[in-house]
């Protein structure tokens, strides 16, 4: 049984409610939160990213100034290995100033980010490894990856990243970006 944390919002799933903790590096687009929902026997631990799907305006605490998130599909997206994003509606739970939890209905984005790294947290693993010549590694895998996710996009005008060529030895392929 998940222990209840009254000072951390919570997600009813499956008849449990989970705590959440705020999403730190996963993801950019307004509030979010990732809620840990464990291990299931020798599966690693579940964890979701999870998004209100109507956020506030920048600059406004007034409900009325909210917009609803939306998910669209890439014209080119296929092999860019993008984990799903799926609209659901939970019981939320957040800390009340009596240290009771508020329960409400709410829409979410949620996208299961389970075996996931932030690069912060890649980049820290390399080093305590102590392999930092992988994060020169990680750096053009990132450059690589964020040109494929732009090209992606094809009608919007692309921003040249500054990764120079390849070859690079450390990884023995050459990478371009």
């Amino acid at each position: 049984m998940v222990q209840i944390a009254k000072n951390m919002p919570h997600l009813l799933m499956d008849g449990k409610w989970f705590p959440c903790m705020p999403a730190g590096e996963f993801g950019f687009l307004g509030e979010r939160i990732l809620c840990d929902l464990g291990k299931t026997g020798e599966q690693p631990s579940k964890k979701l990213l999870v998004r209100p799907l109507k956020c506030l305006q920048a600059g406004s605490s007034s409900d009325k100034s909210t917009s609803a998130l939306e998910v669209d599909k890439i014209p080119d997206g296929t092999g860019l290995r993008l984990r799903p994003v799926v609209a659901k509606t939970y019981d939320y739970a957040t800390p009340s100033p009596d240290g009771k939890l508020k329960r409400e209905e709410r829409q979410f984005l949620q996208q299961d980010v389970s075996g996931l790294l932030t690069l912060r947290e890649a980049i820290l693993k390399v080093v305590s490894e102590r392999s930092p010549r992988k994060v020169w590694f990680l750096f053009y895998s990132t450059c690589k990856a964020l040109n494929n996710f732009g090209k992606a996009f094809g009608t919007q005008q692309l921003v040249p990243l500054q990764c120079p060529k390849g070859p690079f030895p450390l990884w023995g392929h050459a990478a371009s970006a």
